[in-house]
Order: structure tokens, then sequence, then C-alpha cells
């Protein structure tokens, strides 16, 4: 099914009147506090690197380095990002 241009403005519009009527409480459930939202933000770059590791005969899987890496690179941000609003 394809929608028109719109339909994708009518309906964003619609779901971020949700989000705002949305109580406080319930919109931690969304966003930056939600680990589903973080894992679609972070996924497509792990596919990106698997895919270019792929080119290189690599296997299409995070070894124990590369998941440490990627798990300190994380605690890094949140560091920063701690000390920059707390």
């Amino acid at each position: 099914m394809r929608i028109t241009r719109r339909q994708l403005r009518r309906i964003i519009a619609e779901e971020k009147a949700k989000l705002v009527e949305m109580p406080m409480g319930e919109r931690f459930a969304h966003g930056i506090f939600n680990g589903n939202y973080l894992y679609d933000i972070l996924v497509d770059e792990v596919d990106d690197y698997l895919r270019t590791q792929e080119d290189q005969s690599a296997p299409t899987v995070l070894t124990r380095t590369e998941t440490d890496k990627m798990r300190e690179a994380l605690m890094f941000a949140l560091q920063n990002i701690i000390e920059d609003y707390s």
C-alpha cells in the first residue's frame, strides 16, 4: 500500500498530538528512555558495519572484541551526556 505525502504528514501530526497529550511519566516509555528506540538507532549502524566487513570476507557477526569496543563507546557517550546534562 502506498501513501501520499499528505497522508504521511497527517499520520505524523496525529502521532505527535498523541505524544503531547500523554502524561510525562508515560512519555519516558518512548524515545531515549526506551531500549527498543535506542536499538533501532544502532541496529542500522551495526548492519552497515557488518556489510562492509562482508566485503572483506569477514563473518557477518560481531566478535567479542567488537562488542566490547561497542560497549566502551556507548559507555563513553553516556558518560559525556551525564556530564553535559546533569
